[in-house]
């Protein structure tokens, strides 16, 4: 039902702001005049600033025109105006009223306009004291003027809860009539939820069963609802208490979600008989609508309203389609239910066909939804004392039976005594057959013992399902996924331990039943690829297949990790080479414009030295004297922006040869090479990279240089070194990065040694280091710990072997005691430059 609100709020909403502005004429009172609706007759305009006086109101042209009798617009952060003008030609003048029928809107400013001059305003609203009020009602009554000549009447209003406005002009009869009429239907309404409310605390207090406690618990809440949304909470119950006004309807609606679904649980034993709709109104509705009951008085009510409005949204499918689960079974409570909720549906709709402007609003119109919301609790209650009429006939019939089984009973004790006797004679020849059992049954236990060895040591896991039961696991399953999984013997806490995820295990088990709905005896088949969790911290790529032998079913899991993993480290191995050659090739065409402008700038220089004959001669012809304008261009520093292009020329032609070197598929010959040379190119490389500008500025990381200048020279291949440097130090700058504090510096020292016959090489950062849980994984395959699409997992990896492998070295990372993280890497240097 809430969905339908929501659909509705958001329809006629759209409707309100895509309307053309039209002119409209005025409402004109003739004699026999009772009442009509304003909406049709009404203009309305959209204070988005919140700041608009009734003089910028009056001179607007932003007004739009409504052609609907009521009107109705959703949650708004900003007041609206609306106007309307009337005339009152009626013969012999009675008393005019002009009524706002929603009594939950904060603030309301009406103003009279005669002539263009404003000859009355009157302030009110739902957040004002209710003593405010001009005429004391549950929603909103204003006098009006009366003239023989048309009045404009301006509106602005301002709420947190949703814009409904029904405005209407009516003749004080026709009010009396209209308000007495509303009050009979209403308070008899409120007169049978009361009687409810005191029947079933009685049936609690008598039969001491709590479903009849949560009953009663629902329908006060319903009626605090009622009373506050109506607006007569506030006119008796409340008058002197804007606070509890202001929060009265989130807070009614968050108990009585609550209740209604402790209601159903406890009616319907929705443990046993539905145990995953237990599970999810649990979570989904009892739970939220608790925790909502207090959040809903502290926090403001346009937050809270929306809340509970959107658990409402969850709570009614889940509700109906409960009852609906109940009536396939045959639950006569739930028939009652679900009857009960078809009416609240139908009242809902008409609601909503009013709120379109399909059906007129009347006193009938208007209360469909609180009649209909009546009737529910009334079938509600009806459903729960029909289970008490069952409970009783079913005790007497109870009582009826165990006197005809009693004298049954008398009579099967005297054919007892009878086969007594032959018993004691089958007795002995059942203890000869029971000797055959038992050395059948030594036998099947031996068998039984040797196939277990056997599947205990095969490769395969292996899982055994007896009816939902785990039969059976064997060890290679334990050493796959779980060791300690011993206690766990039902299926469903298995899959779920396997499957963590709720809506990736429903997915699974739907795919699951699916392809073993019609598997026989002895076929085995394939249900599919799954990714599972292990209690070993991480998740193994699995293929699963199924064969029956009543009553048991085994399920064989085949572990394809690896070979994922080698597919899709192949799969990044030729990406990153074809994005290598593509760099190699636009490397190579931002090269030819550098050498032309560095080319151009050394000849701009050789035609402007005095020094050369030809430059002299030509500048004679012209008139110019070439010393003076080299005494120009040195004062007004043109050389040296001529030396700053040819500089930054160079400077971007070493950038592209470094790049070059690095895309460059590089020889798997190693050459002698000084690292202190590798490092400061890596460095600057790293400096020029886009995607580490574009996360984090790494000018602005002090890098601090600690070198031996005494070490020897090392044998390697360079672009690999460069590659496992450049992956490391991206990554310090990235850790570096999500350091926010005021006063942080990020820091970056790269020290080399010697160790032994290696040379070693220290990368620390200041950063916030690596979680310990995860410092022993760096360097697995399709690791990471970055958000998804930052990092494929594979850097780390990829560098131990390089370092490991490919230059039977050894690369290592750890945390430092004040923070941050070092890698170290150790090199095997060139033999001949031992000393």
């Amino acid at each position: 039902m809430l969905f339908i609100r929501l659909i509705t709020i958001l329809i006629i909403t759209a409707v309100a702001v895509t309307a053309a502005p039209v002119e409209k004429s005025v409402l004109n009172l003739e004699d026999g005049f009772t009442d009509t609706y304003t909406g049709s007759w009404s203009e309305m305009l959209s204070d988005t600033s919140g700041s608009m006086t009734i003089e910028d109101v009056v001179k607007s042209a932003n007004w739009i025109s409504q052609d609907r009798d009521v009107v109705s617009l959703s949650f708004l952060k900003y007041p609206i105006w609306i106007r309307f003008t009337f005339l009152d030609s009626r013969k012999t003048l009675s008393p005019l009223l002009l009524r706002l029928q929603n009594p939950l809107l904060n603030s309301i400013d009406l103003y009279l306009i005669k002539a263009g001059r404003i000859t009355g305003h009157v302030h009110t609203g739902d957040a004002e004291p209710y003593g405010s009020r001009p005429i004391e009602s549950n929603d909103f009554v204003f006098h009006l003027e009366q003239e023989k000549q048309p009045v404009t009447c301006v509106l602005r209003i301002e709420s947190t809860s949703a814009m409904k406005i029904p405005l209407e002009i009516m003749t004080f009869p026709a009010y009396i009539r209209q308000s007495n009429g509303e009050q009979m239907i209403l308070w008899g309404l409120y007169g049978i939820l009361i009687m409810l409310v005191l029947h079933n605390l009685f049936l609690f207090l008598s039969e001491r069963d709590r479903v009849y406690g949560l009953l009663a618990s629902f329908l006060i809440f319903w009626l605090i609802y009622e009373l506050a949304h109506l607006g007569y909470g506030y006119q008796h119950l409340w008058p002197n208490s804007i606070w509890f006004q202001e929060h009265a309807v989130p807070f009614s609606i968050s108990g009585a979600l609550t209740f209604i679904g402790l209601y159903f649980t406890a009616h319907l034993r929705t443990k046993e008989s539905f145990p995953v709709f237990h599970k999810l109104i649990t979570a989904l509705v009892i739970i939220p609508g608790a925790v909502m009951l207090p959040v809903s008085i502290l926090a403001p009510y346009q937050v809270s309203i929306k809340i509970v409005l959107i658990l409402g949204l969850i709570a009614s499918p889940l509700l109906i389609i409960l009852a609906l689960a109940g009536a396939f079974r045959k639950n006569r409570q739930a028939y009652f239910i679900l009857a009960g909720f078809t009416a609240q549906l139908i009242g809902q709709m008409l609601s909503n066909l009013l709120a379109w402007g399909v059906i007129p609003f009347n006193l009938f119109t208007s209360n469909t939804v609180h009649v209909s919301g009546t009737l529910l609790m009334v079938l509600v209650s009806l459903g729960l004392m029909d289970k008490l009429n069952i409970m009783r006939k079913s005790l007497e019939t109870s009582e009826l039976s165990l006197k005809e089984k009693n004298l049954e009973l008398v009579a099967t004790n005297e054919e007892m005594h009878a086969t007594l006797e032959e018993l004691e004679a089958a007795n002995e020849e059942f203890e000869a057959q029971n000797e055959e059992l038992i050395a059948s049954q030594i036998l099947l236990e031996q068998n039984e013992k040797q196939i277990r060895i056997i599947v205990e040591n095969l490769p395969l896991p292996l899982i055994v399902e007896n009816e939902g039961t785990i039969s059976y696991i064997n060890g290679a399953f334990r050493r796959t996924y779980f060791n300690d999984i011993d206690d766990v013997t039902d299926s469903d806490k298995l899959i779920t331990k396997l499957l963590p995820d709720g809506e990736v295990r429903r997915k699974a088990m739907e795919e699951i039943l699916l392809h073993s709905a019609n598997l026989h005896d002895g076929e085995m088949i394939y249900l599919g690829h799954f990714r599972l969790s292990t209690g070993y911290g991480n998740t193994r790529e699995t293929e699963i297949y199924i064969t029956k032998a009543l009553p048991l079913r085994l399920f064989i899991l085949i572990d394809i990790t690896e070979q994922m993993r080698t597919r899709d480290l192949i799969l990044q191995t030729e990406k990153m080479m074809t994005i290598g050659g593509l760099s190699a090739g636009m490397a190579h065409e931002i090269n030819n414009p550098l050498s032309i402008i560095v080319q151009g700038v050394q000849s701009i220089r050789r035609r402007l030295d005095p020094s050369r004959k030809e430059n002299n001669e030509t500048a004679a012809e012209l008139g110019l004297d070439l010393k003076s304008a080299h005494e120009y261009f040195k004062s007004r520093r043109i050389n040296q922006y001529m030396d700053g292009i040819e500089e930054a020329g160079h400077r971007a032609a070493a950038i592209v040869v470094n790049m070059l070197n690095f895309s460059r598929k590089g020889s798997i010959e190693k050459k002698e090479y000084d690292i202190h040379s590798i490092i400061d190119e890596t460095l600057n490389l790293a400096s020029k990279d886009y995607n580490l500008k574009k996360g984090y500025d790494f000018r602005k990381i002090q890098i601090s240089r600690k070198f031996d200048a005494s070490l020897p020279r090392v044998n390697c291949v360079l672009n690999e070194i460069q590659q496992v440097l450049l992956n490391i130090i991206k990554n310090a700058s990235q850790a570096m990065s999500t350091c926010k504090e005021e006063d942080y510096r990020p820091q970056l020292i790269i020290r080399t040694a010697m160790d032994d016959v290696m040379i070693s090489i220290s990368i620390r950062d200041n950063g916030p280091g690596i979680p310990a849980e995860y410092i022993n994984s760096i360097f697995d395959p399709f690791f990471t710990t970055k958000i998804p699409g930052a990092g494929t997992g594979l850097g780390l990896y990829v560098s131990r072997y390089i370092i490991n492998d490919r230059h039977s070295g050894q690369i290592s990372a750890c945390n430092l005691p004040d923070g941050g993280t070092e890698f170290l890497i150790l090199l095997p240097v060139v033999q001949s430059e031992i000393t």
